[in-house]
């Protein structure tokens, strides 16, 4: 996915597809996060730790986090913001459980019990 150069200020939605080809319902969570070399970062933890912040302030999903049913797919917004001049060479990383974390149960339960009920800790795959 490239968004190309966008102006300081200025928006640019894409959108990706997330497949679930699995015989199972996931949860996934979406961020972006610098590109690594080999599995290691050229970034200090510090440095790290700003791109982060810097990252969250300049891209948003319209579904971070959510379910995805067995044998399905869901396609997500990616709103691109930029704040500063920078040279984003990045990643979205899309990581997927098959349970969820106690906070995120608990926001979902509220919505749709019915979930809650088919998880079971199994996988964790990142993308």
């Amino acid at each position: 996915m490239d968004f190309g150069t966008i102006t300081v200020g200025f928006t640019k939605i894409m959108q990706a597809t997330i497949y679930n080809r699995s015989n199972c319902n996931i949860y996934i969570e979406l961020k972006m996060a610098p590109k690594s070399i080999g599995g290691k970062s050229k970034y200090t933890p510090k440095e790290l730790q700003n791109l982060s912040k810097v990252l969250t302030e300049n891209f948003q999903f319209d579904m971070p986090r959510g379910i995805i049913n067995a044998k399905s797919k869901k396609t997500v917004s990616i709103t691109f913001k930029p704040q500063l001049r920078f040279d984003f060479d990045i990643n979205m990383v899309c990581i997927a459980r098959e349970r969820m974390d106690k906070d995120v149960q608990q926001s979902i339960a509220q919505t749709n019990t019915r979930y809650i009920e088919t998880m079971s800790e199994k996988s964790y795959i990142t993308v």
